[in-house]
């Protein structure tokens, strides 16, 4: 019998609200929709696919934000769906700002 896995993975809070971005990596770039994000990665939905641990930039821009650029790497891939980006190496700074992006996320999911 099979337990039923009850714990959430992830060791960051998520951010459920969608919001628009852009991903590069050797795959190539395009524009996409992030459907989730958090401090350690986020989930993209997108036509074009790289590959499983491929190294990608995502650019998360928010109206009345500066767009802010996040490195990481595909950790996995939903064909016709989109994939999930694992954050890593994020400056200070970057981090800081994207914490703040998190939460401006989930307060506009909230009063949604």
């Amino acid at each position: 019998m099979q337990r039923q896995q009850t714990q959430e993975r992830r060791g960051h809070t998520r951010a459920k609200h969608p919001t628009q971005g852009r991903w590069r990596g050797a795959s190539g770039n395009a524009s996409c929709r992030i459907g989730d994000i958090s401090l350690g990665g986020c989930f993209i939905f997108s036509q074009a696919m790289p590959v499983p641990g491929e190294s990608t930039t995502v650019t998360i821009e928010l109206n009345g934000v500066e767009p802010l650029a996040v490195s990481g790497h595909v950790v996995y891939v939903e064909l016709g769906m989109g994939f999930s980006v694992r954050f890593h190496d994020i400056p200070a700074d970057d981090a800081r700002s994207l914490t703040a992006i998190v939460e401006m996320l989930s307060r506009e999911r909230a009063s949604a």
